[in-house]
């Protein structure tokens, strides 16, 4: 009988098929606002994970790995690599540098493989 009444009004606060009240404009507004803030929120700690992601990996591929490869590129090549002239500033900067750490990515993988296997893995 409400439900009449509220169509004679012009109103639609009821569904038609179940008969149960639709969301009024506040009650939307709340859920919009709600999700909007579970976007936001969901993209600033995205942001931060990948901003410390890319600043702990910049620092393992700066520190750790250049370091673990600068002695087997000096023995495979006889000296000749990596040139100090390519020391100034970061390490990593041009393409020697990252040619190093990535032969010390290498080392640390193959070394990792190695002890598993040592150990039984």
């Amino acid at each position: 009988m409400l439900s009449v009444l509220c169509a004679l009004c012009g109103e639609n606060r009821f569904d038609a098929g179940s008969g149960a009240p639709n969301k009024t404009d506040t009650e939307k507004t709340t859920t919009q606002t709600g999700q909007f803030m579970d976007d936001f929120l969901e993209a600033i700690i995205r942001g931060f994970g990948r901003a410390l992601g890319y600043l702990l990996l910049n620092l393992l591929f700066e520190c750790v790995f250049y370091y673990l490869g600068w002695p087997v590129v000096k023995v495979l090549t006889l000296g000749r690599y990596p040139s100090a002239s390519h020391q100034q500033g970061w390490k990593t900067g041009n393409h020697q540098g990252m040619w190093v750490s990535g032969v010390g990515l290498l080392v640390f993988v193959l070394a990792g493989m190695l002890a598993f296997h040592l150990a039984g893995f």
